[in-house]
């Protein structure tokens, strides 16, 4: 059984941890990641595992404020192309589906944009813009298990980015309603 004191402990930890790592998130990096993203005519994102869900839910955001947004490996994705965009979730930066994706773009002349916590990598080679997420290794450590606290960071990470382009866009919480999903 869990006591209510090791729970608020647990999430007291989770959110001290949380704090640590927006504190060492670089704020132009990620303006310009927004800046990007609202002029891009297509928006792919590429993630796997838990990265990827959080990707996922971040393009579902992108979709309600009404932007051309798709999911690679999606059956309803279309073809990337030239001035296009790619954003691209991985940790490591080294996992070989999201780097097949990512070479993929670059060759066809999409911008690339990352997120990771990794300054090299293969993905950070090929990047334009890359937002650090300093977790792990001479970084934020955590106490939680595996990537969590990637995955926890990244997901509140993209819906700042929600709000500001939301913002930017002049989209207002009824028209994002009015986008939503209306077929559960």
């Amino acid at each position: 059984m869990i006591d209510a004191e090791t729970f608020t402990e647990r999430w007291r930890a989770i959110l001290s941890e949380l704090h640590l790592v927006f504190e060492g998130i670089n704020v132009s990096s990620v303006q310009t990641l927004a800046e990007v993203i609202q002029s891009r005519k297509s928006i792919f994102i590429s993630g796997q595992g838990r990265s990827g869900l959080v990707a996922r839910a971040f393009a579902n955001r992108l979709m309600h404020i009404g932007l051309p947004v798709h999911v690679v490996g999606d059956i309803t994705t279309p073809a990337i192309h030239e001035g296009d965009l790619l954003l691209a979730v991985s940790s490591s930066g080294g996992r070989s589906t999201t780097v097949a994706h990512a070479e993929t773009a670059r060759k066809l002349g999409a911008r690339l944009c990352i997120v990771t916590t990794t300054t090299v990598s293969r993905l950070t080679e090929l990047a334009e813009i890359s937002v650090f997420v300093p977790v792990g290794s001479g970084s934020v450590t955590s106490r939680q298990h595996a990537g969590s606290l990637f995955e926890q960071a990244v997901f509140l990470l993209f819906d700042s980015i929600s709000a500001l382009v939301q913002q930017n866009l002049n989209q207002s919480d009824a028209q994002l309603n009015a986008r939503h999903a209306n077929l559960q």
